[in-house]
């Protein structure tokens, strides 16, 4: 919202103790800043396991399972949505109880055991409009970091149990 207010031109930026003031002719406005020794650190890849993807596949499929997210729910699985790899490929799965949303995708995962991650809707949202190409996925139990030729990307996975979605399909 600052962004668009600025018009082209000078803009002057200047720290002010915990604010940030940015002033273009008549506009002033002030940001909160913290320090960044007091944010997380950033998760490191080495020590994960990888998979690679191709950014057009999520964007396809990522844009298909959103809608049936629901981000308010009380049970806190289904407010993300579900990657499932195996060696025959890749399923993406989203509900919010009243519908299921199922998207296949063939491709070759060989010796890679069964794996599930809950994404949560904010990343699904995000990582087909940051994503294209070639990405990599390096991924634990608790986070998940993608990786393309330009971006670092990084989003906590949601724990527990997604409904049993093999059931209904």
């Amino acid at each position: 919202n600052i962004l668009k207010a600025l018009k082209r031109g000078n803009v002057v930026l200047q720290k002010m103790s915990s604010f940030l003031q940015i002033k273009q002719g008549k506009t002033v406005l002030s940001l909160k800043i913290i320090e960044g020794l007091n944010l997380p650190s950033f998760p490191q890849k080495d020590d994960k396991s990888s998979i690679k993807f191709s950014g057009e596949v999520l964007k396809d499929a990522f844009s298909k399972i959103a809608v049936a997210i629901d981000a308010n729910s009380p049970k806190y699985e289904i407010t993300g949505g579900l990657i499932s790899i195996s060696n025959d490929g890749v399923k993406f799965v989203s509900t919010d109880t009243k519908r299921l949303i199922f998207v296949e995708e063939s491709g070759s995962f060989e010796n890679i055991e069964e794996l599930e991650m809950i994404l949560p809707k904010t990343a699904i949202i995000e990582i087909p409009k940051l994503f294209g190409g070639n990405i990599e996925f390096f991924y634990d139990s608790d986070s998940l970091v993608i990786e393309s030729e330009e971006l670092y990307f990084y989003t906590r996975l949601i724990n527990g149990k997604y409904p049993n979605w093999k059931r209904i399909v």
